[in-house]
Parts: C-alpha cells; structure tokens; sequence
C-alpha cells in the first residue's frame, strides 16, 4: 500500500482531503487504500464526537477491539482528554495525524499513552 504521498499533508480539522486531514481523515484515507472502508463520524451524530470512547466507534463503525497490533489495524489512545486514532503500517509501524502533520513512528515511542487500543477493521 502506498503512503508516502501522505506525509506532507498539513493537518486541519475535519480534512478529508489532501489539502488537510484530522486522524480519523488519515485513518479513513489508509483504510481506502488498502481496501477496507469505514464510516466517516463527521456525518453522525454527537454520539459519534471525536471524543467517543472504543464503545461509540465500535457502535458505529465496523471494528473490534484486539490485543496486539496487526498490519492494516487502528490504535487509539486519549491525550490531552482527546480521542485520538491512528494506523498500523505493520506489526511495528503506526503512522496518524499530529497537528504537526502526519508521522510514521515505532510503535513503542506511542504505546504508552493513555488507554492505548488497537482495533481491527471487520
């Protein structure tokens, strides 16, 4: 899958293109890419806020909770009170939106956030 195309796209609240993208815009471009389709939760109601716990998006969207990460899996985590969502490249990789732009780190300079989650697209 390619995804090096999306490192230089600024962040901007609600983006869903490539002139800017929140988390859940990148998340949802990385799941069209490698085939695999969410619901975009700016088109539900407020029970679908970006604040949403694992329970909400879970209701809302197609996936389930995990244990260790997967290649083409979600992670969550809570930061600054924030929900925040990002993506796995593989086993090892993460890559999501910061309000710096996009970033592909190791897993384990991110894991230790607050309620780290790693879900699994269905």
């Amino acid at each position: 899958m390619k995804w090096d195309d999306l490192l230089t796209v600024p962040f901007k609240v609600n983006g869903r293109d490539m002139s800017g993208m929140d988390c859940y815009g990148l998340v949802l471009e990385l799941c069209k890419r490698c085939g695999k389709k969410l619901k975009d939760l700016i088109v539900c109601d407020d029970k679908c806020a970006p604040e949403a716990s694992f329970k909400t998006y879970a209701a809302n969207i197609n996936v389930l909770l995990i244990h260790e990460p997967k290649k083409n899996c979600l992670f969550q985590y809570t930061e600054k009170g924030m929900l925040h969502i990002g993506f796995m490249l593989d086993e090892r990789t993460a890559i999501n939106m910061t309000t710096k732009g996009v970033r592909v780190w190791p897993l384990e300079i991110i894991k230790h956030k607050n309620d780290f989650k790693f879900m699994e697209i269905v």
